[in-house]
């Protein structure tokens, strides 16, 4: 068996990383690409000189920057939703920096490679997370190396050709030990320009600002693209509330959004990071726009939870269908779920819902079944998503199989996909989505609820699935 020799190279490579997405024009949100501050991190303890740029704080600046850096290695991070703007970027690298070596990575990299590649004529794309990967790729692009010695990646087989096949090598194993890799490069971003804007998950403006604690998830639902792998990996508490001192002492952050897959799978470590927070209190909210488990969370967790400053939570039910959560393979407690969010209400922490409608098979009558279980829920504010099969999920390649998609179908956005995958005619579809948002918010208990709770009516109408333009339609 041949060893597979990782590259080294002592020259120092000047490195672009570009987060390939944007935002609907009417949105306040702007997540910040907290996954390229970490591929940063690692580049640059190799002595790799990296600058990224953000496309969601525009465009005007990649021209310059190109410029001034003359990059010798692009990366596009690239999201599913935003792919038709991949080839425009390309082309704008290539026009100012005919040499430099383009590589993609992200969700959609992983999903399809081989339509990332397409898209950008890049060398090779990054298959799940890339800390590892690319400490070895990038040396091999500067020598010219052979890539086919660097396990996780997909090749082109002919820059150049989008019609040429790509070649997978072994898929790289998850990084076991989270708490080896270095801390995001946040010196790397404007942090006070996204401070300007809303955040994803939260409720309120703020210095909010980014965590991930652990990668990978357990439960393997249908709509998933599994970026990080099943098995469950964490950070120790102590690195976590470490993080979190640092970021208050340098950036005087007052919220922090947990982005974590699967946050609470490890009861012991949540119970250690909170307490960690309350001992040493760093001033600062906490916000889990994802990453809870809430069939898993008991009445002591929540509490804790409360006291550690977790203001807002994001609970997830799908679908309150159980055959269809049996086909999803999450398997979700419906009634835990609602005790959770009761229990929520109680101690004062935030609860939005998040639900999906027109999934394969789906009937009218189990639409309904889930917007009534949302309008009976004690949940504060509530998005109703319609499905969105992303490449590399196992809903996307049964909608494929089953020709409800064609060839040449990508999302454009989660709120708002043409796609219909239910039983569900498209007109009364669109009728039982309009009269969800009606439903659960023009009563009064919701109104007075909403109101007391949210100092900033307008994020949270935008945050809640662009409640107030569902609500005139």
């Amino acid at each position: 068996m041949v060893r597979r020799v990782p590259f080294s190279s002592p020259r120092r490579a000047r490195v672009l990383l570009v987060d390939a997405t944007r935002i609907p024009a009417n949105s306040p949100f702007i997540a910040q690409p907290v996954g390229l501050l970490s591929l940063a991190a690692v580049l640059r303890q190799d002595g790799h000189e990296v600058r990224i740029h953000d496309c969601k704080l525009g465009l005007e600046s990649l021209t310059p920057l190109l410029q001034e850096l003359q990059p010798q290695v692009v990366g596009f991070r690239t999201l599913s939703s935003f792919v038709r703007i991949l080839p425009l970027l390309a082309r704008t690298v290539r026009f100012l920096c005919p040499d430099a070596r383009i590589i993609v990575g992200g969700p959609h990299a992983s999903g399809d490679p081989a339509d990332a590649i397409a898209r950008t004529g890049a060398v090779a794309a990054v298959i799940g997370e890339g800390e590892a990967t690319i400490r070895e790729l990038v040396p091999a692009l500067v020598d010219r190396a052979d890539l086919t010695r660097i396990d996780g990646l997909a090749i082109s087989s002919g820059v150049g050709d989008p019609t040429s096949p790509v070649v997978f090598t072994p898929p790289r194993a998850p990084i076991a030990d989270l708490d080896s890799l270095p801390l995001p490069a946040w010196d790397l971003l404007p942090v006070d320009t996204y401070f300007q804007r809303n955040r994803a998950g939260t409720s309120r403006a703020g210095r909010s600002l980014t965590v991930f604690t652990s990668r990978g998830c357990p439960y393997g639902c249908a709509f998933c693209h599994n970026l990080f792998g099943r098995r469950f990996r964490a950070r120790c508490p102590e690195s976590v509330v470490d993080e979190m001192q640092y970021l208050v002492r340098r950036y005087a952050a007052d919220e922090f959004e947990l982005h974590d897959d699967a946050f609470n799978t490890d009861r012991a470590r949540m119970e250690a990071i909170c307490e960690g927070l309350i001992a040493a209190p760093t001033g600062a909210d906490l916000a889990f726009p994802n990453g809870l488990r809430a069939d898993q969370l008991t009445r002591s967790d929540i509490e804790l939870l409360r006291q550690a400053g977790t203001h807002h939570v994001a609970l997830s039910p799908e679908t309150a269908s159980i055959r269809l959560q049996r086909y999803l393979g999450k398997r979700m407690d419906l009634e835990r779920l609602l005790e959770a969010a009761r229990v929520c209400d109680e101690v004062g922490i935030f609860t939005v819902g998040y639900f999906m409608l027109g999934f394969p098979t789906e009937t009218e009558a189990e639409m309904l079944a889930t917007v009534d279980y949302a309008c009976r829920s004690p949940l504060h504010t509530a998005s109703f998503f319609t499905v969105t099969p992303f490449p590399g999920s196992r809903l996307w390649s049964e909608a494929r199989r089953s020709g409800r998609l064609s060839p040449a179908w990508t999302a454009d956005c989660y709120h708002d996909t043409s796609v219909n995958l239910s039983l569900v005619p498209d007109d009364r579809f669109r009728e039982i989505r309009q009269e969800a948002y009606r439903k659960f918010y023009l009563t009064p208990r919701r109104a007075v609820g909403i109101v007391r709770s949210v100092p900033n009516l307008r994020t949270l109408l935008v945050n809640s699935g662009f409640v107030a333009e569902r609500l005139l339609k």
